[in-house]
């Protein structure tokens, strides 16, 4: 089985480093983003309390903070453990 190029089309805080994520396939999927954050790009996003200010780029795809972090939307549909919240998909 394949997995088909996915973007992200919305995310929404929820708690923490928590978000629910909405990915153009129709999957909704809840992730804790902390263990994928790592690294300078994302300390920042921590030190600057940014965190919250994620949006879903329409450009790209993907998930994007002010200072240029983003996280691939590949990683964020199927790779990445999580919660789906419409599990008919």
């Amino acid at each position: 089985m394949t997995n088909e190029p996915v973007d992200v089309t919305a995310v929404s805080f929820v708690h923490d480093t928590i978000v629910d994520l909405e990915f153009d396939d129709g999957t909704k999927k809840r992730i804790d983003l902390r263990s994928l954050m790592q690294g300078p790009v994302f300390d920042s996003v921590f030190e600057s309390n940014a965190f919250h200010q994620v949006v879903a780029s329409q450009e790209e795809g993907t998930l994007v903070w002010p200072n240029g972090a983003s996280l691939d939307s590949f990683l964020l549909r199927y790779l990445t453990s999580g919660q789906i919240l419409n599990p008919a998909c």
